[in-house]
């Protein structure tokens, strides 16, 4: 990085803008691409709102540790999505039998 610049007035030097995500917390704003670099690291750009800085840096390294967590049953999820899809459908397809069902049978009848 050049120096006398900070990330935050060329974050695009730290960040990939077509993976930019906005991480906004109680007390402040966070930018990350969640790339990993050459070197292991995930990079966050970090908006010091002048609140506490240290819960902000707490809150986002919790993130950045249950993402990945989060991320080990995508694999599962994307196998399973063609018979949930299925299941989903034939769903609709009950819901709208039971319908018309209903429609055709009085819901009281008199004595």
């Amino acid at each position: 990085m050049e120096q006398g610049i900070s990330p935050i007035e060329r974050p695009e030097q730290v960040l990939d803008w077509s993976s930019l995500t906005m991480i906004t917390v109680n007390c402040g704003d966070a930018n990350s691409d969640f790339r990993v670099d050459e070197l292991g690291f995930t990079r966050l750009l970090v908006y010091d709102l002048g609140d506490d800085l240290g819960a902000l840096v707490q809150r986002l390294l919790e993130i950045e540790a249950y993402r990945p967590f989060a991320l080990l049953g995508l694999p599962t999820a994307l196998e399973r999505a063609p018979s949930v899809d299925r299941i989903d459908h034939r769903h609709v397809e009950v819901l709208e039998e039971m319908r018309r069902d209903r429609k055709s049978v009085p819901l009281w009848r008199g004595v």
